[in-house]
Order: C-alpha cells, then structure tokens, then sequence
C-alpha cells in the first residue's frame, strides 16, 4: 500500500509528461524516502517537481497516473480539520482518494471520495537525481538565462496553490548553479516541494537594450 498526502500529489502531476513514447514519464513517481515518508516525482523533460510527505507511506517504487477528473477531487477542502489522502493499492492497480475529518474526542472520520482502476503505469523511472543542481554558481558573471514564459506562469500557479493551505502566497526564488544547467525553483517558507526548470539559449548579449545607452535628453527650463 502507499499512501500520501492528496494534493500535494496533484501539484506534482502538474508537470507529468503527456509523450506516449515516454510513457514512464506520464506519471508521478513515488518512492520512499530515506527520512520516513515519500517522495513524489513528475518531469516531461522541460521542468520537474519534487515533494516529500513525511507523514507518507511507501515500501517499492510506483509510477502512478490518475485520470485527469480525479485531480479536482485531490484538493483539500476549505473545511477546518480536513484534508484529503491518496492511497494506492499496487496489487489492485487501483487508487482510492478519502477525506479524513478529525472529529473532537473521536476517532478521525474516513470517507471514500472517488476510486481510479488501472493507475500504474509499468516502467523504470530516470534517475531524477541527477539533474538536481547543487552548489553555488559557476557561470559567467553577467551572462543571461532564458525560461519559457509558460513555464514561469505554472511556478507562479503552484506558489498560488500551496498559499491555500498556507494563508500567504509565497514568494518564488530561482537559482542558477551553471550556465544552461538545470535551474532550481523554491517557494519562500515551502520545505515539501521544489522545481527544476531546464533553461532555454536566447539571444541577449547587454544587460539593458540600446536605447538606454543614449544619454537622456536635455529639457528645456
């Protein structure tokens, strides 16, 4: 069985591949991690989300697709004391989302929401590891890095997401350890989650455009 934290799966199935002849990256991969819990994978290639549940479960490696309906289903409800849970059943190739309320005094109360069949997807996940940077920059002072705007706008939405449960949208940082490495992506005050944005090359060779290497123009008093 494993178990984990259901929308904190969602925000990372954000970024899973969609190629079919890269089919291991459709899902989100789940492993277990060295510090207890789990730890949630999703790459197409471009960018990558990370996430660890400590309060997770998992015992052997899974690379999990739900069905695009059921991620609506995944979000914790704007209700005090409830949250919602995944847990798939790796014999049963099933997933079952549960809401789980604490009631005062009683144990919590366990609701099935919604039940997915055939959610495994059969494969060897990459070695995500080893695009992950580290370390201080390396680059050329000055140099420029280029990001797809689209990509840009879905760190900020996952910035948004994690504010729901947190009361404060948090503030998005990047960091560059090398020139057109791998690029880091972390939210102010989130220690669960982190990004990986892989650059794309541009053409800008100035810090600012030639305009503004003219000297401004003298008014008249």
């Amino acid at each position: 069985m494993v178990r984990m934290d259901a929308n904190l799966f969602r925000l990372v199935a954000t970024v899973q591949g969609r190629d079919f002849t890269r089919y291991n990256l459709n899902g989100v991969h789940i492993e277990p991690a060295a510090n207890g819990g789990c730890i949630m994978v999703a790459t197409d290639g471009h960018r990558m989300l990370v996430a660890h549940d400590p309060e997770g479960e998992c015992v052997e490696p899974v690379i999990v697709k739900l069905p695009r309906f059921s991620f609506a289903q995944c979000k914790h409800p704007k209700m005090m004391g409830a949250r919602r849970e995944l847990m798939v059943d790796a014999d049963a190739r099933s997933a079952t989302i549960t809401e789980i309320t604490k009631v005062k005094d009683q144990e919590d109360n366990r609701e099935t929401i919604l039940t997915a069949y055939d959610v495994l997807i059969d494969g060897v996940y990459p070695d995500w590891r080893g695009v992950v940077p580290s370390g201080s920059y390396s680059g050329t002072p000055g140099s420029f890095t280029g990001f797809n705007p689209a990509y840009l706008k879905e760190w900020s939405f996952i910035g948004t997401e994690l504010a729901k449960t947190r009361g404060a949208v948090p503030g998005i940082a990047i960091q560059q350890t090398a020139e057109h490495a791998p690029t880091l992506i972390r939210w102010t005050g989130v220690e669960e989650i982190f990004g990986i944005q892989m650059p794309m090359r541009i053409d800008v060779r100035a810090a600012l455009p030639p305009f503004m290497d003219q000297p401004a123009e003298k008014v008249a008093a």
